[in-house]
């Protein structure tokens, strides 16, 4: 957890405003209405019952998750009793009626929130912050925030937007696979607050999530001595959204007077298993017959009003120049595609920006580079001919082929080549549907090669691959999870699984045994992360390196005599993608995407410390695969550009 801020004390006397509605207009808990907080209604009520012993629902353990991470666990408790004696006695006025008559025997769960959606949908259009655009015809608007929205979002700190695509658009058959990236951003008025005059000390904070459950988020530097009229750009690669879309991307984002440090990570982080509960309610809604815009203002207006309401209080909002939270239904986000992005106003403490975000589909194709032995100079980039993906891909090598397996964009199926050294075959398709995720790979010494992927029921599954791209039967692990697990084989030939099971952030271990079964999962000490781990054996034991909370900064554990043990984090190594590892020429390597940037960095560990990390000339759109093959090392990844 990143060291907080603010006092125990202060971030008490900010919750007891809040739920007298006492907090300033600003106050991030009030701008979209009493039936928008329903999700901190809930995390409040689900801290309540926690310390009263009562079984939690699956929304309330998440969000208890969710602030378990944010703040000590004995806080937590204070503020769910100090949310139960204000509810008690007839307060808590800023919170829906359906949660503050709930008592601590009652229970609210995911399905409840489906039921309430249109309802809270309703409510939050008819807030003066909340603007519903209606892209036409013909195209994108070149204005979308009207002059009542954005005064009305000055006024108290922030606003929500819903998109839509042009009235009785056909509904998209595949994945939209886009890249939503920041060009730069326009000072139109600064807000005078520096000592030398009318200058700024701007930060930008984001993050986003799509219904194919692609998350992205991206904290800015600090651009100094910002001045009215200036336009300053964001640093190559800067990104709000990087992945795939079939119906619904959301974003939010906020603009800082200065640097707040890296807790707001942690904060967004801690919420994004709840955003993706959300954003499937919402879907489902949809799909059952209820108003688009009322389903897609209930999405972004909860989410809005949790995560304000927790920044509110853990940051305060005294530097926040404006907090927006916007959705775009499928047809709005091609047609931003279109037009190659919009702008966006941001308007409050006497300030005024504009931010461009640029939009663009994503080329899909395969690359690799490769690393011979005895070098320390990668290759160029080669295309792998038919192979297009978005996901992890998974890769090994049995009997002298490379093998390799992915997803491609806008499908459930996977695809299989393999390569000799010379030349890649044939892409076989449809080897698997069904598939939610990327692969993770590994041969034993045998020969057998298994992958695991996310299957449609949303569990681990490994299956056996034939070098043919035939498969044997599957087995599901014993948890749900949306992320792309890894297998690798440690001693006596055992394989090991490994994923992060949905709605916690530790991993956990899972020996598999020659059938592919599963057998019980062992939590993984210290693993607190967000994506799938990366997995090699190395020296006969088994290692694993994976994306921490604390920051992005990446982290890494060694299985060792029937035991996992933390080696700590990797010196200025940060990612915001899954790693990849392997073993080679002695020394174990991790290559990853770098941190709010789409480059390959490398890194090596030579038994006792991690190399400084080495920029590769290679873009990825997500995290690579390594694999050995013969006396080169090959580094596989979605490309870029």
């Amino acid at each position: 957890m990143p060291e907080l801020t603010s006092t125990r004390e202060e971030r008490a006397a900010r919750l007891r405003e809040q739920l007298e509605g006492a907090r300033p207009r600003r106050g991030m808990a009030q701008q979209a209405g009493a039936a928008a907080n329903v999700l901190w209604g809930v995390a409040l009520h689900a801290a309540a019952r926690l310390e009263a012993g009562q079984e939690l629902s699956d929304l309330e353990a998440m969000l208890a998750t969710a602030l378990a991470r944010l703040l000590p666990g004995d806080e937590v408790l204070e503020m769910g009793r100090a949310w139960e004696q204000v509810r008690a006695r007839g307060g808590a006025t800023p919170f829906p009626d359906r949660i503050t008559g709930l008592t601590l025997g009652d229970s609210y769960s995911l399905a409840d929130l489906r039921a309430d959606l249109p309802a809270i949908g309703k409510e939050v259009l008819a807030q003066p912050t909340t603007n519903v655009v209606r892209v036409g015809d013909s195209g994108f608007p070149a204005e979308i925030d009207s002059e009542e929205f954005v005064s009305a979002c000055e006024e108290v700190g922030g606003g929500v937007t819903v998109v839509l695509g042009p009235e009785g658009a056909e509904r998209a058959r595949s994945e939209l696979s886009c890249e939503l990236h920041l060009p730069y951003f326009h000072c139109h008025k600064s807000t005078g607050d520096s000592a030398f005059g009318g200058r700024d000390e701007i930060y930008w904070t984001m993050a986003s999530g799509s219904d194919q459950k692609e998350q992205h988020i991206y904290g800015s530097p600090e651009f100094g001595a910002v001045e009215d009229g200036d336009r300053r750009s964001f640093p190559a690669g800067a990104g709000l959204f990087i992945g795939t879309v079939q119906e619904v991307l959301f974003v939010d984002i906020e603009c800082w007077e200065k640097d707040r440090g890296g807790f707001w990570e942690t904060i967004k982080d801690s919420l994004f298993d709840v955003a993706e509960a959300c954003v499937d309610s919402a879907v489902d809604v949809m799909e059952h017959g209820e108003k688009e815009d009322a389903a897609l203002a209930a999405l972004v207006g909860i989410v809005f009003a949790i995560m304000g309401a927790l920044l509110d209080i853990i940051l305060g909002n005294d530097d926040l120049i404006q907090h927006r939270t916007l959705s775009f239904n499928r047809s709005a986000l091609d047609a931003l595609v279109d037009q190659r992005g919009g702008d966006f106003h941001f308007k409050g403490e006497g300030a005024h920006y504009t931010l461009r975000i640029g939009a663009r589909k994503l080329p899909s194709h395969m690359q690799y580079i490769t690393l011979d032995q005895g070098s320390s100079a990668w290759s160029g980039r080669y295309n792998m001919p038919g192979m297009h993906s978005l996901d992890n891909p998974g890769t090994t090598t049995t009997n002298g082929l490379l093998h390799c397996v992915v997803r491609p964009p806008g499908t459930n199926r996977l695809d299989f080549t393999s390569f000799d050294g010379f030349e890649w075959s044939p892409p076989r398709q449809e080897i698997l549907s069904g598939a939610m995720a990327g692969v993770g790979m590994a041969s034993t010494s045998g020969g057998m090669t298994q992958m695991v992927t996310v299957n449609a029921a949303l569990r681990p599954a490994t299956y056996a691959l034939y070098a043919d791209g035939d498969l044997g039967s599957s087995e599901s692990g014993p948890m749900f999870t949306t992320v792309t697990p890894d297998i690798a084989y440690a001693i006596f030939d055992e394989l090991h699984g490994v994923f992060r099971p949905f709605g916690s952030d530790q991993l956990v271990c899972s020996p598999i045994n020659s059938w592919g079964g599963w057998d019980d999962p062992v939590t993984i000490p210290d693993s607190a992360g967000l994506l799938g781990p990366s997995l090699a054996r190395h020296n006969a034991d088994l290692h694993l390196v994976h994306r921490s909370t604390n920051g992005d900064r990446l982290k890494h554990h060694v299985f060792r005599n029937g035991q996992w043990t933390s080696k700590g984090f990797l010196n200025d190594h940060f990612s915001t993608h899954r790693p990849a590892l392997a073993s080679f020429d002695g020394k174990l390597h991790c290559v990853y995407r770098g941190h709010n940037n789409i480059n390959l960095w490398w890194t090596t560990w030579d038994g006792t410390a991690w190399a400084p990390s080495k920029l590769l000339a290679a873009t990825a759109s997500t995290g690579p695969a390594l694999t050995v093959l013969g006396d080169r090392l090959y580094c596989v990844f979605p490309s870029h550009l």
